[in-house]
């Protein structure tokens, strides 16, 4: 949706250089935490991307699946990666619960269905680092006052929520949980934590609005698109409208989101084969 053809095959081609190189022995200090529950097929690629920035010391996989050892699906072995298994399932919300383990002051979280380059990772912590008072990523949504505006990206500025790919502070984790305790959310309670829109405390952890940053084209998992992700179930919503709600009431921010949300490439994918072949033919 953000990408031209041409951006597209460019991150390709980047992302085939990338895993031409060795993993880095040593990375930086963030943390990368990876959740898993249906794509444990996309694991050992994002690690072995992970690998490869240097502004990741450690990467965390949380297998949060029941029935599914996610160690199996991942080929790559390295000093840095470590595997973690919830105990049942805990939900979303597992990452956050990993990233506070994790003890680390700068951590890095990208949903399984998303494959970000070392470049892209390393760019992010960098903006991380130059603002750390609020958390930041590459794609988010807007509250329109009865909605969310969706899918905004490539672009620089301020959203009412992250979404896919998120780089917070030891800071941002600290009041996510307590925003959670004054929600009167248990975590202990299987039904609580599984039912629980992750995203949504995150962007009022921080002194201001998370903001978004266009770092380049990135790589999508076709799933993204094919129903198993949170958001395509039918109370969606709603649900996600009332828990935003509950926590705007308590950390409202003045004014409205800085910056103007980009629109779709108009590249090729996007015209009519007719009018494509036309202007080959001039």
């Amino acid at each position: 949706m953000h990408a031209t053809w041409a951006e597209h095959f460019g991150a390709l081609r980047e992302l085939e250089r990338v895993l031409a190189r060795p993993p880095l022995a040593v990375g930086g200090e963030a943390v990368l935490v990876l959740p898993s529950f249906a794509r444990p097929q996309n694991l050992d690629l994002a690690v072995r991307l992970a690998l490869r920035a240097r502004s990741i010391g450690e990467i965390r996989v949380v297998d949060d699946h029941p029935d599914i050892q996610v160690a199996r699906w991942i080929e790559v072995r390295h000093p840095r990666l470590s595997i973690h298994r919830t105990r049942g399932r805990v939900g979303p919300v597992a990452r956050y619960l990993e990233a506070r383990a994790s003890g680390a002051a700068r951590v890095v979280s990208v949903d399984d269905d998303l494959f970000l380059t070392p470049r892209i990772l390393d760019r992010l912590v960098a903006r991380l680092d130059a603002s750390p008072h609020v958390p930041h990523g590459v794609y988010g949504q807007r509250w329109g006052g009865d909605r969310f505006e969706d899918n905004l990206a490539r672009f620089d500025g301020e959203v009412d929520l992250l979404n896919r790919a998120y780089a917070f502070t030891a800071a941002h984790l600290r009041r996510y949980f307590e925003l959670l305790d004054a929600l009167g959310i248990d975590l202990d309670d299987p039904r609580a934590s599984q039912a629980l829109d992750d995203d949504i405390p995150l962007a009022f952890a921080g002194e201001g609005r998370p903001r978004v940053h266009d770092l380049g084209a990135w790589l999508d998992c076709p799933t993204e698109r094919a129903g198993m992700a949170r958001w395509r179930r039918d109370d969606a919503e709603a649900v996600r409208r009332a828990l935003y709600l509950r926590l705007r009431a308590r950390a409202s921010f003045d004014g409205e989101p800085r910056g103007v949300p980009s629109r779709a490439p108009w590249s090729a994918r996007r015209l009519p084969l007719e009018w494509i072949w036309r202007r080959r033919a001039r």
